[in-house]
C-alpha cells in the first residue's frame, strides 16, 4: 500500500470531526462487517474477527484516516465492542473520531425504536463499548413511526446537553424526514442533525434530485455509504460464477443479488477499459466518482483487508470533472 501524503486535514464537519489527510484519509472506516455484516443477526460470524478487524483499523490509521462509523446494531454490538478495544489498546481515542447509531431495534433492519428509553439506554451503552466520555457524532440509524419526532428529539437533545454525545446525525433518510427534524428542532429549540449518511453510488442516485440539494442549502454534511454497491461496482463479482464466500452478495443476496444485471455487467465491463487508461481499477474509478461530487464529504469504505484500500488510495488520486462523471453514470443509466 502507498503511504499517506501528510496533508493537513479537512475543516471540521461537525463537532470538531474532520475527514483526513490525504489518500485514503479522504474516506471514513465503516465497521459493519467487524463481527457480522451489518444489523442482520443470521449474518454474524461472517464478517471480521477480532484479529481482522484491528489489521484493518491499523491500516486506516497508517493511511490517515480519522473517522469510524459504527453501529450499536452491528453485529448485536460486536463491531461496538471491538472498536473500542481497538481504540483502548492503541491509545488513540483523542485521534479518531467514532460515529455510532441507534434506532434498529433487536438486530434486524426490520425493527425500528427511537423511543427516549432506547435512545439513552443506547447511547450510555455504546459509550461504554466505545470507552469514550462523549460519542463524537450519534445517529439515527433510521426513524421510527412509531415514535413522535418531538420525543425522539427531546431525548437526542438531553444527551447532548449531559455531555454523552457531540453531535447529532440522520441515516437512510429522505429530504421529508430532513425537514421535519429540522421544523420539530426548531419549534423545541433543541439540538439540529448535522450530519446525513446515505446510500449513494453509481448504482443509487436519488439523493442527488433533493437531499443533496438541501444537505447543502442547509449545512449539513453528507457522506455516502456503500459507494461500491456492496462491491458490486469493485468488479469483483464475474457473470455465471457464484460469488465468493462470505462476500455481501453471498451473505444478503436479497439485498445486494438483484443489482448485479447483465446491464451492469455490461457497464462494468466498459468501465475496466476506462479505468485501465487512467491506470486505476474499476473499484478505483467507482469509489472517485462519488469522492468526485462536489456536496459529498466523503464515502465510506469498509474493506476486508489492509490490501482493499487500495481502491480508496486510487480513488483520491483521480480527478473527475463534471462531464466525466456524468458519462460515467451514463454507463449506468
Amino acid at each position: 500500500m502507498s503511504e499517506p501524503t501528510g496533508a493537513p486535514a479537512g475543516p471540521p464537519l461537525s463537532a470538531g470531526i474532520r475527514i483526513g489527510p490525504a489518500r485514503s484519509g479522504r474516506v471514513i472506516l465503516g465497521g459493519a462487517t467487524f463481527g457480522g455484516m451489518g444489523s442482520t443477526l443470521s449474518a454474524i460470524g461472517s464478517g471480521l474477527d477480532d484479529a481482522e478487524a484491528y489489521a484493518v483499523m491499523d491500516a486506516a490509521v497508517a493511511l490517515g484516516v480519522t473517522v469510524f462509523d459504527t453501529a450499536d446494531g452491528y453485529a448485536d454490538g460486536a463491531s461496538e465492542r471491538v472498536i473500542g478495544a481497538w481504540l483502548r489498546d492503541r491509545g488513540l481515542s483523542a485521534q479518531v473520531s467514532v460515529t455510532t447509531k441507534v434506532g434498529v431495534a433487536g438486530g434486524t433492519v426490520h425493527g425500528r425504536d427511537l423511543s427516549p428509553a432506547r435512545i439513552d439506554a443506547h447511547a450510555r451503552r455504546s459509550r461504554e463499548r466505545l470507552g469514550l466520555e462523549q460519542i463524537p457524532m450519534y445517529m439515527v440509524h433510521a426513524t421510527d413511526p412509531a415514535t413522535p419526532v418531538a420525543d425522539s428529539l427531546r431525548a437526542f437533545d438531553r444527551l447532548h446537553r449531559d455531555g454523552v454525545i457531540g453531535a447529532l446525525g440522520m441515516c437512510n433518510v429522505t429530504v421529508e424526514i430532513l425537514r421535519e427534524w429540522d421544523r420539530a428542532a426548531d419549534e423545541l429549540d433543541a439540538i439540529r442533525p448535522s450530519w446525513v449518511q446515505n446510500e449513494y453510488s453509481l448504482l443509487c442516485r436519488g439523493d442527488e434530485a433533493d437531499v443533496l440539494p438541501y444537505c447543502a442549502e442547509r449545512g449539513l454534511a453528507y457522506t455516502a455509504y456503500s459507494p461500491l454497491a456492496g462491491g458490486v461496482l469493485a468488479g469483483r463479482y464475474r457473470r455465471g460464477v457464484p460469488p465468493p464466500p462470505k462476500s455481501r452478495i453471498a451473505t444478503l443476496p436479497a439485498q445486494y443479488g438483484p443489482r448485479l444485471t447483465g446491464r451492469v455487467h455490461d457497464a462494468l465491463d466498459t468501465m475496466s477499459g476506462l479505468a485501465a487508461e487512467r491506470g486505476t481499477t474499476v473499484a478505483g474509478l467507482a469509489l472517485a466518482w462519488v469522492m468526485s461530487h462536489p456536496l459529498v464529504a466523503a464515502p465510506l469504505v469498509a474493506p476486508r483487508t489492509p490490501a482493499q484500500f487500495e481502491a480508496a488510495i486510487q480513488a483520491a488520486r483521480i480527478a473527475l470533472d463534471a462531464q466525466e462523471r456524468a458519462a460515467i453514470a451514463a454507463l449506468m443509466s
